[in-house]
């Protein structure tokens, strides 16, 4: 399902991060281009971590505003042994000072492409 650009903010993905938890047929969603910002990237993380979706194989985030918390958030979440996506495509990720978060690779103790 490709959403992008579609000026999808913060509700619009908390929204679809709760849908995921009942979604039992999409594998790959694209929300990329849209500023969901962090409280949207931590209910995805949320619904991953804790198992309820097993049927979502890849979702692209690219340039959804994630900022070092979010990425923490997710960087959690793939550490889970309840996480399934095969492919999350994530960047930028922005600190509080406009500049780039590169650490996420290090939280998580794994690559996913």
């Amino acid at each position: 399902l490709n959403l992008g650009a579609n000026n999808c903010g913060r509700t619009g993905g908390v929204a679809l991060a709760m849908a995921l938890r009942q979604n039992t047929t999409l594998e790959l969603l694209d929300v990329s281009n849209n500023p969901l910002g962090d409280d949207a990237i931590r209910a995805f993380a949320d619904t991953f971590a804790r198992g309820r979706n097993s049927t979502l194989r890849h979702l692209n985030l690219l340039d959804c505003g994630v900022m070092r918390d979010g990425a923490m958030a997710l960087a959690r979440a793939i550490k889970t042994p309840n996480f399934r996506l095969t492919g999350l495509h994530l960047f930028p990720i922005l600190d509080h000072y406009g500049g780039f978060f590169d650490g996420i690779a290090g939280v998580a103790g794994r690559v996913v492409n």
